[in-house]
């Protein structure tokens, strides 16, 4: 079948079932039918045509769910980095704070040192 043929055959198949049965009648009585194709057959292609609908329609629905878990995963992915670092800067803090809390006991044991120095030296 010529493109001609196979863009009048996709306006034919928009048309409700029995107007494109009598058109297709007509066309057959006047033998304006292209060569080889049967009623048959073009119901074969209507309903391969309608599967056809479906299976765009359900592919369509299903990019659109794959680009919803697409966002939600970059989402997630840039939640865990922040997580990460702020992680990082919590760990930096509690090593600053443990020298601090190291530095603070040497210091408290040496006043506490010189404190008894002092008292049992009086």
């Amino acid at each position: 079948m010529t493109e001609a043929e196979f863009d009048a055959l996709d306006l034919l198949e928009e048309l409700p079932k029995h107007l494109f049965l009598q058109i297709w009648e007509i066309l057959d009585l006047h033998n304006i039918v292209p060569s080889g194709l049967s009623i048959e057959y073009l119901e074969y292609l209507r309903s391969l045509n309608k599967i056809n609908q479906q299976n765009t329609n359900h592919l369509k629905n299903v990019e659109e769910i794959l680009h919803e878990k697409d966002e939600k995963t970059y989402r997630l992915e840039q939640s865990i980095l922040q997580y990460n670092k702020d992680n990082v800067v919590l760990e930096q803090k509690c090593k600053s704070l443990q020298i601090q809390l190291s530095n603070n006991k040497k210091r408290t044991g040496f006043l506490f040192s010189h404190y008894l120095m002092v008292r049992l030296n009086k």
